[in-house]
């Protein structure tokens, strides 16, 4: 029955909520143009008032019926105090959170963009009646998500009684942060490309007049947007990991705020690796001689370009994984620092091996169809090698880059402390990725070339150019084989050192109490106060009373060292 009310309640009051910024953004839209018009001196509709009328009559019902509806419903929702921290309700209000900021997103850009292009050309800004409605949605999503912004923060300061849903508020924090991250990012690389193509020129004819204001408009639109949104959420989100209140600890063991920081960690990587490839890739097509037939753009833009564009999100690489790993050595526990570092560690050693093994099975490729003549030697034109080869090259030698430095720091973890590097879960979860990978590619690739080599035995093809056709799959093998190879004896190495390790000290304590102990309570007392890496555990045989057996294990013994 409760549910059933609370369902009724919340839905009506969202519904009527949407109608009524409906009606309220339309008209202060009408509004904003009469008083934009009248600025200018200008007729507000050439239709007439009739129109005008119209949409009074429309939008002023709107608001007049959505208004007492919401109001009444959002009543009986405030005035249950049992309603804080339900599933229900933080659904609602994460709703009336992120559909308003979608559109103040959308409309400040629109806004922004706008104005500035308008103003790099003012002939045009009176006819502009973009900004007014820009304006009108503008305050109407910012009153809707300010009003239900301070309702939730106010729902913060004290626990709620039920607390099952609160990572959806959570979520959308955190997606917020995302977006707007991604948006400064990409508005960030979109400004020093313009910045690159004014300086060296490009395919752009610099003399036409004002052929960078669009371009400039976006530019600065997005990474207002995106900064405003990121720092907003981002900061709101630090500021209640530093307190002392229910949420902040909540916060500290929050798994959606260590998704958040890994998947821009990731993202941040991604990009500046492949900015970096297509960097290095122009500059191996120049060398080689691969532009030769298309020399429209100056080399030092084809280099810089790609790294001008990857350059905010090499910053950003920096900054994530100093925040990573701040808020490890924020717990002062020393596990989960190092916990920090193998994820980095591991997560930019996985993009640079898949860089690299793509990269070098395609140069494998492109060089057994050179040496055996295959399909493309034979239809593309003279010279085709030289682009395939550097962009395979380029992307073989970044993605092997980063695989090698953040490989070495890993086996040197593994030479300072063996037991708990190999016993890892992030090392044992980047190992089986990678074997399984591999093996699934190595399977892949050997099962095709059986195919094609039993249908040369029964007759089926003839055998003449079967390996030239088979190149792709050959190259395939080839680098899967060796990834699988090492990967697998770094694999049995650890396995064999976990199995051949220090033996563990062993005690046998033989606890007694009376029936009226709660013995499973003392047992669990005296574990929360044992040294780390010191396991306390119990066993019951025929005739025996419970034991507790502790076990000491060296400081580097695999009991303290998972992730």
């Amino acid at each position: 029955m409760v549910t059933a009310r609370r369902l009724y309640v919340y839905f009506v009051a969202a519904v009527s909520l949407v109608v009524l910024a409906i009606g309220l953004d339309n008209l202060l839209r009408l509004a904003f143009e009469r008083l934009w018009s009248s600025a200018f001196g200008v007729a507000l509709l050439q239709s007439g008032s009739d129109s005008t009328r119209q949409q009074l009559s429309l939008y002023g019902a709107l608001v007049i019926v959505a208004l007492p509806i919401w109001l009444v419903h959002w009543w009986l929702a405030q005035r249950a105090t049992a309603e804080r921290g339900t599933a229900i309700r933080a659904l609602y209000l994460t709703l009336a959170l992120a559909l308003p900021l979608v559109f103040l997103l959308l409309q400040a850009e629109r806004l922004i963009h706008r104005l500035l292009d308008d103003l790099l050309g003012p002939d045009r800004l009176e006819a502009d009646q973009a900004i007014p409605s820009a304006l009108a949605a503008l305050v109407v999503a910012g009153a809707i998500w300010g009003y239900h912004l301070a309702v939730e923060r106010g729902e913060l300061r004290q626990e709620p009684a039920e607390v099952e849903a609160i990572w959806l508020p959570r979520l959308y924090l955190y997606l917020a942060a995302l977006a707007g991250a991604l948006l400064l990012l990409f508005g960030a690389a979109s400004l020093l490309r313009l910045a690159l193509q004014a300086v060296v020129g490009g395919d752009i004819v610099v003399s036409e007049p004002g052929w960078w204001h669009e371009r400039l408009a976006s530019g600065i639109a997005v990474v207002a947007v995106g900064l405003a949104t990121w720092g907003a959420h981002w900061g709101y989100a630090t500021r209640r990991l530093a307190g002392h209140n229910w949420w902040a600890e909540s916060e500290h063991r929050s798994a959606l705020r260590r998704l958040y920081l890994y998947t821009l960690l990731a993202i941040a990587v991604l990009a500046t690796l492949i900015g970096l490839f297509q960097g290095l890739e122009a500059l191996l097509r120049w060398a080689l001689g691969a532009d030769q037939g298309s020399q429209a753009e100056p080399l030092a833009r084809r280099v810089l370009d790609p790294l001008l564009g990857a350059l905010p999100f090499a910053l950003f690489w920096i900054y994530q994984r100093r925040q990573v790993l701040l808020e490890a050595g924020a717990l002062a526990e020393g596990p989960l620092q190092a916990t920090a570092r193998r994820l980095y560690n591991y997560l930019v050693a996985l993009f640079g091996l898949a860089l690299a093994a793509f990269g070098l099975q395609a140069l494998l490729y492109t060089l057994l169809d050179l040496i055996f003549t295959g399909h493309r030697s034979l239809v593309a034109p003279a010279g085709w090698w030289r682009g395939e080869v550097s962009r395979d090259v380029a992307l073989t030698a970044v993605g092997a880059a980063a695989w090698l430095w953040q490989w070495y720091v890993a086996e040197r973890r593994v030479a300072r402390e063996p037991v708990q590097e190999r016993n890892a879960t992030s090392r044992r979860a980047y190992l089986y990725l990678v074997v399984a990978g591999s093996l699934l590619a190595l399977l892949g690739s050997v099962s095709y070339i059986l195919y094609r080599v039993l249908n040369v035995i029964l007759g089926a093809r003839p055998l003449h150019g079967i390996v030239a056709d088979l190149s792709n799959a050959i190259a395939i093998a080839l680098v899967g084989g060796a990834l699988l190879g090492y990967h697998l004896l770094v694999l049995r190495r650890d396995l064999r050192a976990q199995h051949t390790g220090p033996r563990l000290q062993r005690r046998t304590l033989v606890i007694t109490a009376p029936p009226e102990v709660d013995l499973d309570a003392v047992l669990a007392s005296l574990s929360a106060q044992l040294p780390q890496g010191v396991l306390l555990r119990t066993a019951s045989g025929p005739g025996r009373p419970r034991l507790g057996t502790s076990e000491s294990p060296r400081s580097d013994a695999p009991a303290i060292a998972k992730d």
